[in-house]
């Protein structure tokens, strides 16, 4: 045998596009992300579970599964991972998160592109919420991205506040002239009160007069 190679090796990438049916069961989870902007889940009648995205029948019990939940579209990054090379068919360009969120109410992970943090600020246990694209075709890309749970709820509640002016209450007036508030009147004293003061000064009288001798 001699030492040349017989054989070689040569890497390459092969792409194939292809179609795939939903059916009639899955077909309703993607209508839901198109058309109403709502992440659907599946719940298993025996052992309860819900599991997003739907299955037709339960992966622990095998039961058939035929009833929807809606989810509120936040969840935890329970996993992710940064991807830093570029593909031509990732939706942006690198680097990109991609994270295994459980969403409220769910019992299985949905693995989606994370955005709106930096990868190096991304952290297991992060609360994140739904964003949808504003063009749906009613593919899992209808749910653009996550972000985090913060940003995105002041992304959504922001509003500009409304200075409410306050006018002042214009003044009375009489014959054109603005009526002045009328002045406070001096309270009568009373005799009684008089008298009191009358011995009160007499008394300072006596005794500075005493003091004298």
């Amino acid at each position: 045998m001699t030492e040349a190679k017989w054989a070689f090796e040569v890497p390459g990438k092969l792409e194939i596009p292809y179609r795939y049916f939903a059916g009639t069961f899955s077909s309703r989870w993607f209508r839901a992300l198109r058309d109403e902007k709502k992440i659907l889940g599946c719940r298993c009648p025996t052992c309860r579970k819900v599991f997003v995205p739907p299955r037709g029948n339960c992966e622990r019990c095998l039961s058939k599964i035929e009833e929807w939940v809606e989810l509120p579209g936040t969840g935890t990054v329970e996993s992710f991972t940064v991807v830093r090379y570029a593909e031509p068919f990732q939706p942006h360009k690198p680097p990109l998160v991609l994270a295994a969120i459980k969403l409220d109410g769910a019992d299985s992970s949905l693995i989606h592109l994370l955005g709106g943090v930096p990868p190096d600020q991304v952290q297991v246990g992060q609360r994140v919420k739904a964003v949808f694209a504003e063009e749906r075709k009613g593919r899992i890309t209808d749910i653009s991205h996550f972000a985090p749970a913060a940003e995105a709820k002041k992304k959504a509640e922001y509003k500009k506040p409304v200075v409410q002016k306050t006018r002042a209450k214009p003044q009375a007036k009489v014959k054109g002239k603005v009526k002045k508030p009328a002045a406070k009147k001096p309270v009568k004293k009373t005799a009684a009160k008089k008298q009191a003061a009358q011995k009160k000064a007499v008394k300072k009288i006596v005794r500075k007069s005493k003091r004298s001798r």
